[in-house]
Formats: structure tokens, sequence, C-alpha cells
């Protein structure tokens, strides 16, 4: 039976590779996508690798100001479904989200993991309760990305049959444009991200520390403030020979040489999603996560790798302990994980989210989500 096909208008900051992938496979599918976008990528993203998506298939918009938004957003028919791009901290998009909310439009909004570490988290679960709750301006529905995040929007007050857990969909990778050179002997662990405290790359140091006998190689991307200072540690605690710091690379390089590692680790305090997870599995590759990432659920369901309570050093020591024991991944295994993680794809996205919109608009069964486990 086919997918009863709708326009359906993203409202986001920038043209995220993160989201164009998922709003691409939605045109595929034959709807009518529109990207509307405050620019095309931003100056800090681009100076981590990110490049600008291709959008071919899509109607994208950029938006100058929040009035050539609103007037943007009153130009489409009732029937149109709109995704906002958060709730609040989100520039222009408030201000959209206030217009169709008077319009009686149908939309709805994709939310990210909340970082509570901070005093202030009682006064931000308030405003989100306000937002999601007030009964004029509240979404039809939620997306929400991580694995605590449905449950944080229903502790909220928000109706639990309209919330759905959501993840970063991710095209297909098809460009191999770095040249891979590692010993093919030694586990190769892999951190990929900015070198701030956020993403703990000291906990990873700290914990693969304690291995004086294991062989196994620690492959550092990234870029960012800690940089040398990461680096001194490293090359203390785990010595020049266990260590390769690559600096930057772009999106391409990275999930070409994500696929050479035996495991990903993302130790951080905080993740929204942490879409290098999803591109490490959709390369055959398992990945370790703290369970403040997101896509700890994505982890979960795959069945390999493992996830750790943050900042639990001795729970992520015995995680890697294990994967560097079972020895480097086989072909047989990588193409297993791989073949799993289609389901974080942009076409199994699609396929999710148009049957989430017809769930609500069209009354048909609630869907499973793509990772979908007994538990689930």
């Amino acid at each position: 039976m086919s997918i009863p096909t709708h326009e359906i208008v993203f409202w986001m900051g920038i043209v995220s590779p993160h989201m164009a992938g998922l709003a691409k496979a939605l045109a595929f599918q034959g709807n009518k996508v529109i990207y509307v976008a405050a620019q095309s990528i931003s100056v800090d993203r681009t100076s981590q690798g990110w490049v600008q998506p291709d959008t071919q298939g899509l109607r994208l918009e950029l938006v100058n100001n929040t009035d050539d938004a609103i007037f943007l957003a009153k130009s489409f028919s009732s029937e149109a479904i709109h995704l906002a791009g958060g709730l609040r901290g989100n520039g222009y998009i408030s201000q959209v989200i206030k217009a169709l909310s008077q319009q009686h439009a149908r939309w709805g909004v994709i939310m990210e993991t909340i970082d509570e570490r901070f005093a202030l988290a009682p006064i931000k679960r308030l405003v989100y309760s306000r937002k999601l709750c007030n009964i004029s301006t509240r979404p039809d529905f939620v997306l929400a990305i991580g694995s605590a995040m449905p449950k944080w929007v229903a502790d909220r007050g928000y109706p639990e049959d309209m919330i759905f857990s959501f993840a970063y969909f991710l095209s297909p990778s098809l460009i191999q444009s770095i040249s891979v050179n590692i010993n093919p002997i030694v586990f190769q662990i892999g951190f990929i991200g900015r070198l701030i405290s956020l993403k703990r790359l000291d906990i990873l140091i700290d914990a693969l520390s304690g291995f004086g006998s294991k062989r196994y190689e620690l492959n550092i991307v990234g870029a960012g403030p800690l940089q040398k200072k990461i680096m001194r540690m490293a090359e203390k605690k785990l010595g020049n020979d266990r260590i390769r710091m690559y600096g930057q690379l772009s999106m391409a390089d990275v999930r070409c040489l994500v696929g050479s590692f035996d495991c990903l680790v993302l130790p951080s305090d905080a993740d929204g999603w942490g879409a290098v997870v999803s591109e490490a599995l959709m390369a055959g590759t398992p990945a370790i996560c703290s369970d403040a990432c997101g896509s700890a659920v994505a982890v979960g369901a795959s069945g390999f790798g493992g996830i750790f309570p943050r900042g639990n050093l001795l729970a992520l020591r015995e995680l890697l302990s294990k994967q560097i024991d079972a020895g480097r991944i086989s072909t047989e295994k990588r193409r297993k994980i791989s073949d799993w993680a289609e389901c974080l794809g942009s076409e199994a996205g699609a396929r999710y989210l148009s049957n989430v919109i017809n769930s609500i608009y069209n009354g048909t069964s609630r869907p499973r989500t793509p990772w979908h486990n007994d538990l689930d």
C-alpha cells in the first residue's frame, strides 16, 4: 500500500547535513518538501568540517529576517505540515511558531536532548512545560531526539501518545576520499568530535591508561581549544606509539575513517544525539557512548558496543576491555552491523516520519521506531 504524500516544511537555523538527507528522502517519496533556513551553513560548522549538503529535489528558502519568515509561513496552504527545529533559543523559528499557532496550522517540533547539568535546570523545565502545554500554542506532536527525551517531554505534561522517539537520520556515505593507513593487527579505537571539556576525551584517555599490556591505538579526530592539552595528556598517559592525531577532517573523510575503527567512543557529558555514533554504526563499527548521549538508544538497540553511566571511569574501562579482548572487527561482523544500521539512514527515517504524520492526521496506527526492539 502506498504512503500518502504531503507538503512538508522544515524550519531550521541552517541547512544541516543531519536534516537535509531526511528532507531529500521525503521528497524522493513524492512529498513536496520545503526547507527553510536562516543561512546555508554557519561559519562555526564549516570550521568543524561540515559542508553544504546537496538539496536537489528540495525547495530551499533562505530567509533574511523574521518578518520574511512569518510572511513565508502564512503563504502555505492549511494542509501543509510544518516541522520546527526546537521550541526556544532557535532564533526566528520561535516567531514562526507563534504565527503557525495563530493560523491553526498543522505543526510539530523536533527536540534534542536537553542539557540539565546546570543550576538553572528547574527553570528550564518550567519554561518548556509552559511552551508544551499552552493549549493555544502547543505543537500537534513532538519528535524527541535522544534516549531520554520522550520521557523528559512527557514529564513536562505533554501527552505521551503525541511524543515520538526520533533521531538524526543520515544519508548513506558514497564518498571515500581519505587514505587510511593503520596497523592491521592492533585494535583501533576512535574518537571524533570537538576537543572541548564537554566531550570528555580525558575520561577516555584515563580509561585506556589502565591497559598497560593490551594492544590498541587511539585515533583522535577533531580540533578545539583543548587540543594541546589533550595531546600532552595522551602522550603522558598512553605514549606516542598509541596515539594518532588527525586534526579537523571533512565529513566525507570522517565517514571513511570511522569505517576502519574497531570501536568508536563518545564519552560526552551531554550530547543531543551524537551523529558520529550513527556514522560509526552505518560503517559497521561498534560504538560505546555515555548514557548522556541521545544516540545511546541506537547503541543499545544495535546490540554492539555498550553504554556507560556519564563520568563513570570504571564502567567505561570495563566496556573498552571487553571490546579490545574480542579483537579486531571481522568483515562479517562489520557487514552485520552496517546492515542493521540501515534503520538510521535517511530512507528509513523518511518512511518513519511519514508514518508518524499519517498516524496523527489520518488516524493510522502508531509506528514503531526504525531501530525498535522488543522493549520499544
